[in-house]
């Protein structure tokens, strides 16, 4: 039975490692709140188990303390090692399935809270006791817009339809619009509209195609921010490109010269901009892997229960559900009232029954006889004879299929096998990964 205590008395975690003296975990139970240690182990039995950082050690010979040894170990080293077997064992039993997950991180540093609307900074602790300051936005009273099956699938289906043929969306912009002084819903979709016109103007300037996926999330940091992950020409090797793009320097590299490009946009479209409103990651070099990464994180957000593919059809007679098929850890998007999610009209539904990415039709077109399912109006015999481009280069260079068809993706047919849903060394990362 719990000891009766003063609750206005402070109470401060012991650290002295002896038995019978525990901290607070997760759970917020003490030892010393109880008359026994087994007593001890059926309230933290009770709670579902100690938290992941919870210093606690299982000590004695009751029922309930052999019950918690049993299942978390004696102590937190101990629950450590059973929870990273037990986790080996899920990844050999389960391997058409992500049970590891890629942790992520968050960033931080870069805002102060007088950038941010109706933002308070509040210290927080870690588990072992440091102090950091963390930004925190009111909660809203509305539902968070999760990801659905569908969504879902029409993402990845954009991002393997782009990398089928050679067009990687590992370039990913990530903007924060109350940094750039955009509060209402209007003036989001507007600034929206304007960024996706920038990013098409630029690349088409240059003769590529238009290829992102996108998502909105609104998160108690950030606000209300967006995510774009598209193609921007790179290389092979680091700063240049052995494919199509001349031997070029680190500054007329497209990539920097993108990266330069939207910076300048931003500043002439919105004026003074905070540091990291928007923001442009991915190196000089082509890294296709990467691509499904950025879609795992940008698919975090899912509807979580979901069953995608009953136990009757799973290689090891287990449910799997939409959240098994994402690489990322489940995160709250926070409530979005913008559509959630979409992919550029280049890699669109309509455009995948074409068969060829929107802007990459004129290297299949027969300047004699055009295929009629591919309808090149405009495109005339001396312009697919003659062009001579970076792009045309790029695209001589075995990176696409030899002929178009309808093109289904991996998760439209019906695989729910990461193994086939994602490229072998992607897997392979994901299951190294530390």
């Amino acid at each position: 039975m719990p000891v009766s205590r003063d609750s206005n008395k402070p109470k401060k975690p012991r650290r002295d490692g002896q038995s019978g003296t525990f901290g607070i975990g997760n759970s917020g139970i003490r030892r010393s709140d109880f008359l026994s240690n087994d007593d001890y182990a059926r309230a933290v039995h009770e709670a579902g188990g100690p938290g992941p950082n919870e210093r606690f050690v299982a000590d004695g010979l009751g029922e309930h303390t052999r019950l918690l040894q049993a299942i978390h170990g004696v102590n937190r080293d101990d629950r450590q090692e059973l929870f990273q077997a037990e986790l080996a064992r899920e990844i050999g039993d389960r391997p058409h399935v992500f049970v590891k997950k890629w942790k992520g991180r968050l960033r931080g540093g870069y805002l102060k809270a007088s950038t941010l609307p109706e933002t308070v900074l509040e210290t927080r602790h870690n588990a072992d006791g440091a102090a950091r300051q963390v930004l925190i936005m009111p909660k809203s009273d509305q539902a968070s817009r999760l990801i659905d099956e569908a969504e879902f699938a029409e993402l990845y289906s954009a991002c393997e339809f782009a990398h089928e043929f050679g067009l990687p969306l590992d370039t990913m912009i990530t903007v924060t619009w109350s940094l750039l002084g955009c509060r209402s819903d209007d003036e989001v979709k507007k600034g929206f509209q304007a960024l996706l016109k920038c990013i098409g103007d630029w690349l088409g300037q240059r003769g590529w195609p238009c290829a992102y996926i996108y998502c909105h999330e609104n998160s108690a940091m950030l606000g209300l921010h967006s995510h774009i992950a598209l193609h921007v020409p790179g290389g092979t090797v680091a700063g240049r490109s052995s494919l199509g793009l001349k031997q070029l320097s680190a500054m007329e590299h497209p990539r920097r010269q993108f990266k330069a490009y939207l910076k300048k946009w931003v500043e002439r479209r919105f004026g003074g901009v905070v540091k990291g409103a928007v923001r442009t990651t991915g190196g000089l070099v082509e890294q296709p892997w990467l691509a499904f990464l950025r879609l795992g994180y940008m698919t975090k957000g899912f509807e979580r229960g979901v069953l995608v593919q009953s136990a009757k059809y799973a290689p090891d007679g287990r449910d799997v559900f939409l959240g098994d098929l994402i690489p990322f850890r489940w995160r709250d998007p926070g409530p979005v009232s913008v559509k959630r999610c979409g992919v550029s009209q280049s890699l669109g539904p309509t455009q995948r029954r074409t068969g060829v990415p929107g802007g990459l039709e004129r290297f299949y077109a027969d300047p004699v006889k055009l295929r009629g399912d591919l309808k090149l109006a405009g495109v005339s015999a001396v312009d697919l004879g003659t062009a001579c481009s970076d792009l045309e280069s790029w695209m001589k260079a075995d990176r696409r299929p030899a002929k178009p068809k309808r093109f289904q993706s991996a998760y439209e047919r019906g695989s729910r096998d990461v193994r086939e849903l994602y490229p072998q060394d992607f897997v392979d990362r994901l299951n190294l990964y530390r």
